[in-house]
């Protein structure tokens, strides 16, 4: 089975769970539903309420569960990119075979400190609040930016210099 299918079987899944001859309380809110439905909201454990059969709560376990491996199957590309990321942020330092097995692995985390420390320190100026920092020209503006191959920028919402 497919992920998208996986995902439809699910959303079909959802669309029939209800709530016994009720009919299903989020297209048909009436006092009884909300009144169910604040009482889940202070309940610890919904599962424990005796108002939900076992086939309901088994159906939505399993939902929840496929929904959740979904998830995880989208995101790998994501978690494998973080983690990388995380090692190299970390200088966790692992056994090198290039050029040869065993060679020098050094790492000196001069670089990431101050990367961290400027980010520290310069969070609070940037962002106060919900205040951020807004920049503006002081002094003379006449120039008009040049791309690399020497073209004049141009906005693409007026088509006039940048």
């Amino acid at each position: 089975m497919t992920l998208e299918e996986v995902g439809a079987a699910g959303a079909n899944q959802l669309t029939t769970i209800s709530d016994g001859d009720e009919g299903d309380a989020l297209h048909t809110p009436d006092e009884d539903h909300v009144a169910k439905l604040h009482r889940w909201a202070l309940a610890i454990n919904i599962a424990d309420d005796t108002e939900i059969d076992d086939e309901t709560l088994s159906r939505i376990g399993q939902l929840v569960t496929r929904e959740y491996q979904i998830d995880l199957a989208t995101l790998s590309d994501w978690r494998t990119k973080t983690e990388k990321a995380e090692k190299i942020a970390n200088q966790i330092a692992e056994e090198k075979t290039y050029p040869w097995p065993k060679a020098s692995n050094v790492l000196y985390p001069l670089i990431t400190t101050a990367a961290i420390q400027f980010a520290a320190r310069a969070y609070p100026a940037i962002v106060a609040g919900s205040n951020v920092v807004k920049g503006s020209v002081i002094g003379s503006d006449d120039g008009v930016p040049m791309l690399e191959n020497g073209q004049t920028a141009l906005n693409p919402q007026t088509g006039g210099p940048v």
